[in-house]
């Protein structure tokens, strides 16, 4: 029945009929979907990150705690590196 119900409604409509019925339910992900989600970005799971290349979105960190987390990518290789030359 379960099969059946969610083959002809889309996601959100199957679960909020299992809502309805007194079911606990929640949807499912592919990792495309979660990478797409506001929710999660939202949420602080997913950030945006400016690299070299562009864009890079990378798990963030959660979990609430006093202030915020600053979550930054590691630099380019040889980005950190100091001009150390003997002029």
């Amino acid at each position: 029945m379960v099969r059946l119900t969610s083959s002809l409604n889309p996601m959100g409509a199957a679960l909020a009929l299992l809502v309805v019925a007194g079911v606990t339910a929640g949807a499912v992900l592919d990792l495309n979907e979660l990478l797409a989600s506001p929710d999660m970005r939202e949420r602080g799971f997913l950030v945006s990150q400016e690299v070299a290349e562009g864009t890079l979105t990378v798990p963030g960190w959660p979990v609430e705690m006093q202030g915020k987390v600053d979550v930054k990518t590691a630099p380019a290789l040889g980005g950190d590196n100091v001009d150390q030359r003997v002029v």
